[in-house]
Parts: C-alpha cells; sequence; structure tokens
C-alpha cells in the first residue's frame, strides 16, 4: 500500500472522522488537566489544555467537550452544541494541528456562552482558539 503524500502524519489513518481514541475519558487525566490550569480564553470558548513533557506529540491529541447545565438546562440543546463542536473540531483539525505545531497531548474545549449561537460563529472562534493554541511553543 502507498500513503498518500499530502496526509498529515498526525491524521494518518482516520482522516475526519472521530474515534474513540481521541476521546478524554481518563478521570485521572481530566483531573490532572484542570488541576494545571494552562488555558486560552475567545469567546464563546475556554480551551484549556496540557502537553506532557516527555513525550513528543505524535499522535492527534484527546479531547473533552463540556457545556454547562447551568447555562442550558435541556439535554437536547447541551447535545446539540456538543455535537456541533465536535463536527467544527473534526472538520479542521487537520489545518491547525500540523508537525510544526504546538500539539497538547490533551484538550477541554469547554463552551461558555450563556446562549446558543450559530454554527458559522463558532467556527470561526474555535479555529481562532486552536490556532492560537498551536502557535504556542
Amino acid at each position: 500500500m502507498s500513503e498518500n503524500p499530502s496526509t498529515n502524519s498526525l491524521f494518518p489513518i482516520q482522516g475526519e472522522q472521530f474515534p474513540k481514541s481521541e476521546k478524554l475519558c481518563n478521570v485521572r487525566i481530566i483531573n490532572q488537566l484542570f488541576a494545571i490550569r494552562k488555558s486560552e480564553f475567545v469567546y464563546p470558548f475556554k480551551i484549556v489544555y496540557l502537553r506532557e513533557q516527555k513525550e513528543i506529540a505524535s499522535k492527534p491529541p484527546q479531547i473533552l467537550i463540556s457545556v454547562s447545565k447551568r447555562n442550558f438546562k435541556k439535554a437536547v440543546t447541551r447535545n446539540r452544541i456538543k455535537r456541533q463542536i465536535r463536527e467544527i473540531y473534526r472538520k479542521n483539525r487537520k489545518d491547525i494541528f500540523t508537525e510544526q505545531t504546538f500539539v497538547p497531548h490533551y484538550l477541554a474545549i469547554i463552551f461558555i456562552a450563556k446562549k446558543q449561537e450559530s454554527f458559522g460563529f463558532m467556527e470561526d472562534r474555535l479555529c481562532k482558539v486552536l490556532r492560537r493554541i498551536s502557535q504556542k511553543s
């Protein structure tokens, strides 16, 4: 089998899928992520990230998506926002995280707005904050 030379080495097989291996579920890592508190903020997103020193980022980051129950009472609304955030991340991650950029090992994407925003606005802002993180060294 020959590999397509245009593919990014961080996302060689999955393409635009969002497999279980990219979802952050480990409670110990989640606690560590929020204890260290490296974060970036661009309304309506707060991104908390962690990069382990011992490893070089050779795989895509694991992400956690959170929408406040306080601001969105109905689970239907929270789930819709989380689906939109997953879709935005999945479509744009190849453009944001490349071999030449800083790739955190773990990301928590927290939606902090009090009302539901449009998909285009959310896409623009999430890409902006993720690019800001990827420019860090």
